[in-house]
């Protein structure tokens, strides 16, 4: 009897779709009942006028800068979606919600209500990743919506998380192949075109991580051959398309330009991030300033690049690329402007160091909380977490602080008084003009301190900045006027806790709803004292931090406090 292969294939594949299903049915018997965090996130959801401005806002940010979504195919799915949710695939909703949490940081109407709904998008993306469904999210949507949780929750306040993370991110797009060459796989201009930008946004999540947490980068120029994506509009790639879409010249812009000339700077940026995390051996001076003389000149590019192209549209893009590259110049040379105090070889690290945080510093003058119009990037310093915060964070604040305190040491003033004049201040006219000098140093630290407590008042409880802030600048009050730093350092600690005690009793935006101990660290002994311990533990670390331990170690907040004097420094710092 002659076998029908037509027949025979025709019952295979119902006895493989049968097993299949039956496979399913156990499986789905197997998994324990859990609950999931956002129900229904549908419910979750703003009316569809909300909804719009708020992906707008994220497609005209951090889409540019992070490639992750096309965006024509967005707005298709986004009016099937309206039409009928269930039309369009759970991955997108869970897409939709964590685009509306990256825009409604630069929401002007923002409020509690909205903050309270970003945590729960952000939640349900978590859950979606990897719960009891994490096995059908290894798909370009899985990969998609991992990068856009990783940003949000950089940008809503939640902080990296140690299980989701840049690393998992990156294993997990390799086992899909995005780390190799699009010409490898028969894939369609739009297939194609999106691989090699979301592999580019990977590679700047990863290298950002890596500098941000201070660990080791897991990943060479070796690694992978996937291209710099092309220059072509989104409009010009579609599903399906066998004709090649016209590729611009970098001139002209489009919305992958912001990314390739990221992608073009990444090896400079590699090898800064594996010298500035290098636990081994002492770093080389000669290397740290041709990286950074390298990154200074990308940094100019950009600039230039958004002055030819829509100023005013590109306005917080190039603000927020120069933050990012601007510290890693800061990173490079800030080993050496510690040696700088006993070695004047090292002096140029120094300076580089006091422009690279200035420069930063300086686009936080547009933060004037409450009475000052937020721009987009005030708004995302103030919301976010890690160096989202530019001018905000502790880098910065540190390495202008010791600055300040050095220039006191160096011009050997002290404020005496003349005997028998009921302490009239005798004042050297020297010691005036290098006060004047440092003035414009002062007023920016004086203006960070101010803005972080006003930060504090919104409801966001991010106290040790203003608490670390408070005691420098009351230590560089205290040299100047020839006063006992400990007692000034003792009084700044009192009263800086008291008036953020004040500030969160009176917070504008309801607390309790946010869920503002978040960033806490609640294995910090600091926190867990009473208000007289807490105040010794800072003295204390005011003193460790002689050893100038907080500007070397930057993954977590340790001592307290600047050198006094540099004379009993060793050259290592």
């Amino acid at each position: 009897m002659e076998l029908n292969f037509v027949d025979t294939k025709a019952e295979l594949v119902g006895m493989v779709r049968e097993c299949r299903n039956l496979r399913q049915k156990i499986k789905r018997d197997q998994e324990p009942m859990l609950a999931d965090p956002v129900p229904n996130i549908m419910n979750t959801f703003p009316p569809r006028d909300t909804c719009d401005r708020l992906v707008k806002h994220y497609l005209r940010t951090f889409e540019l800068i992070y490639r992750v979504v096309h965006i024509p195919t967005f707005w298709k799915e986004y009016e099937e979606f309206w039409k009928d949710p269930a039309a369009v695939p759970f991955s997108f909703t869970i897409q939709l919600g964590l685009l509306m949490a990256i825009g409604s940081v630069f929401d002007a109407d923002r409020d509690g209500t909205t903050d309270l709904m970003s945590r729960k998008w952000v939640y349900a993306a978590q859950w979606w990743l990897v719960g009891p469904s994490a096995k059908s999210t290894m798909n370009l949507a899985g990969i998609q919506n991992f990068c856009l949780l990783l940003i949000s929750r950089q940008v809503t306040s939640f902080g990296p998380s140690l299980w989701l993370s840049e690393a998992s991110l990156l294993k997990m797009a390799m086992i899909m192949g995005l780390h190799r060459d699009t010409a490898l796989f028969n894939l369609d201009h739009l297939q194609s075109a999106l691989r090699q930008r979301l592999w580019t946004t990977i590679l700047e999540l990863v290298v950002h991580g890596s500098v941000d947490t201070s660990t080791p980068l897991l990943l060479t120029l070796t690694d992978f051959d996937t291209h710099i994506p092309l220059n072509i509009l989104d409009a010009d790639l579609s599903s399906g398309i066998t004709e090649a879409p016209m590729q611009q010249p970098l001139r002209t812009f489009t919305e992958a330009s912001i990314q390739i000339l990221l992608r073009k700077s990444l090896p400079v940026r590699i090898e800064a991030a594996r010298v500035i995390n290098n636990a081994r051996g002492e770093q080389s001076y000669e290397q740290a300033i041709a990286l950074s003389t390298k990154i200074q000149d990308i940094c100019r590019e950009i600039a230039q690049y958004c002055r030819l192209h829509w100023t005013n549209f590109l306005g917080m893009h190039h603000k927020f690329l120069d933050m990012q590259l601007r510290r890693y110049i800061l990173l490079l040379h800030r080993p050496f402007m510690l040696q700088a105090c006993n070695d004047p070889r090292f002096y140029l690290s120094r300076k580089i160091c006091l422009e690279s945080a200035m420069i930063i510093a300086s686009y936080a003058a547009l933060i004037n909380i409450p009475s000052g119009v937020l721009d987009d990037l005030s708004r995302l310093m103030i919301m976010s977490t890690g160096t989202f915060r530019g001018a905000l964070t502790l880098d910065v604040i540190t390495v202008l602080g010791l600055e300040v305190i050095r220039q006191i040491e160096e011009s050997n003033i002290g404020t005496s008084f003349a005997p028998g004049t009921d302490g009239d201040l005798i004042l050297d006219p020297l010691a005036e003009m290098a006060r004047a000098q440092r003035e414009p140093v002062m007023r920016t630290l004086e203006h960070l301190k101010e803005q972080l407590l006003q930060i504090i008042k919104l409801g966001h409880p991010h106290l040790k900045r203003y608490i670390f802030l408070a005691g420098v600048i009351s230590q560089i009050r205290a040299m100047e006027t020839g006063q006992g730093v400990q007692p000034a350092v003792v009084r700044a600690a009192q009263e800086s806790l008291r008036i953020c005690y004040t500030a969160l009793q009176s917070a504008s935006t309801p607390i309790d709803l946010q869920d503002p101990l978040n960033n806490f660290d609640f294995n910090d002994p600091a926190f867990l004292m009473d208000l007289e311990t807490m105040v010794s533990t800072f003295i204390c670390d005011w003193v460790r931090f002689e050893r100038q331990d907080l500007i070397i170690s930057r993954t977590r907040i340790l001592p307290w406090t600047f050198p006094r004097s540099c004379s009993h420094h060793s050259k290592g710092g």
